[in-house]
């Protein structure tokens, strides 16, 4: 609590607080959901004390539902869907999931869905790797009317900066074909993202230490 304290007085006002709880790396069961919940809800009157709502990962609370798309490679970490479906009952739903994979290429992004089936706001948090998965994360939020995306990047900030570009243009557009053209706005997008990251990157005045790459290739080159 005075972690989240301090950094809610670093960071200014907000209407959020990202509280994690991803990647447990063990099978959620029927016996760790009630003090799972109620640590989580506790959390979430704490922050509805400071005009928040707690953002939570979705992978330990859904189960891989059996008819689920199989080309869809979904990670979570509940045993199974009785448990999932009274994990989510008792949980909070002032919690907004964000419902983040690591590869979902395909229509829809099912996850999500039962998340939204369950009375919770979702945040589908597509990973920065490729026009597919742009593209399925956009179609799920618009077509199912979700509460919004949340573009992520983990190690692939240097090749992944301008999916952040085309996943806006897809939530203002349908055309993703015209998006992804080579005389695209998504494209001057990835040829100036080098000369961005040596603009945003702490290096202290130093060339070759900008960047994400030992010597920085120019954009004429």
């Amino acid at each position: 609590k005075s972690i989240r304290e301090e950094l809610m007085e670093l960071c200014g006002d907000s209407g959020y607080f990202h509280i994690g709880c991803d990647e447990p790396f063990i099978k959620m069961t029927k016996d760790d959901i009630d003090p799972f919940t109620d640590y989580i809800n506790e959390i979430t009157e704490d922050l509805a004390a400071n005009g928040r709502r707690p953002i939570v990962w979705g992978d330990m609370l859904v189960s891989k539902h059996k008819d689920f798309n199989s080309k869809n490679n979904y990670v979570t970490f509940c045993s199974d869907e009785e448990t999932e479906k009274l994990l989510l009952d008792k949980l909070d739903k002032r919690v907004v999931i964000g419902d983040w994979q690591y590869c979902c290429n395909f229509y829809p992004i099912e996850t999500s869905l039962v998340f939204k089936k369950a009375g919770f706001d979702v945040l589908v948090c597509s990973w920065d790797q490729g026009k597919e998965v742009i593209e399925s994360t956009v179609s799920t939020v618009k077509k199912h009317e979700l509460y919004g995306i949340m573009q992520t990047t983990w190690n692939t900030l240097s090749s992944g900066t301008p999916y952040l570009t085309a996943t806006a243009l897809g939530a203002w557009g349908n055309d993703f074909n015209r998006i992804f053209r080579k005389d695209s706005f998504y494209a001057q997008c990835s040829i100036k993202t080098a000369e961005l990251l040596r603009k945003v990157y702490f290096a202290d005045g130093d060339y070759e230490k900008s960047g994400w790459a030992k010597h920085q290739i120019g954009v004429n080159t």
